[in-house]
């Protein structure tokens, strides 16, 4: 029995492997070739695809396929624009308070864990007055739109996020007392 059931997937398996070879007259097999859009991207694409920037705001780009309804593919791409927009908040932040890290408490992992749940709150608080600027649709159907939030809002998020997160700007910023002088420190 367990020669007959070895035959029979051999015999299968070779089947599978020989019977279904793409094989030309020549003995040559040849690969067929992918189909090509003919649609020339880098001319017909606006810029701020590639590069989302928007004056003194802060810019991300959310793309959405293409859906049956229009309503859901623009909530689709602001929501992925938003959630795209709120890593880069997070990340200019982070970047912020680690740049200043020699100036305050920021030494240890600890510190760098509060940095990051500080960081996340505000980009979290920052990104709800995110706007639509712009949107493109291309050739196939995606939906990109650029989403942007100004660095004002960003400001007064972190403002916030100083009142409701007391305890932990107290351990990065243990020598400052009101959020104006945190702000000079930041830059804003």
């Amino acid at each position: 029995m367990k020669k007959i059931t070895i035959a029979v997937t051999t015999g299968i398996a070779l089947t599978l492997f020989t019977g279904c070879a793409n094989k030309s007259t020549s003995g040559v097999e040849t690969a067929t070739a992918p189909t090509k859009i003919s649609y020339n991207y880098t001319t017909q694409v606006p810029l701020w695809v590639y590069h989302p920037q928007v004056g003194n705001s802060l810019a991300a780009v959310g793309i959405a396929p293409k859906v049956l309804f229009k309503d859901f593919q623009e909530t689709a791409a602001f929501e992925d624009g938003r959630r795209k927009l709120r890593d880069v908040v997070m990340n200019q932040l982070k970047a912020l308070f680690y740049r200043i890290a020699p100036l305050t408490a920021i030494q240890g992992q600890e510190e760098a864990q509060i940095a990051d749940k500080i960081a996340a709150y505000a980009s979290a608080l920052a990104v709800q007055n995110a706007k639509k600027v712009a949107e493109w649709t291309d050739p196939l159907g995606y939906l990109y739109m650029l989403v942007t939030v100004n660095k004002d809002d960003v400001k007064n998020a972190l403002a916030v996020s100083f009142e409701k997160q007391q305890a932990l700007w107290k351990k990065l910023f243990p020598t400052k007392h009101s959020f104006k002088e945190v702000a000079a420190l930041l830059g804003f």
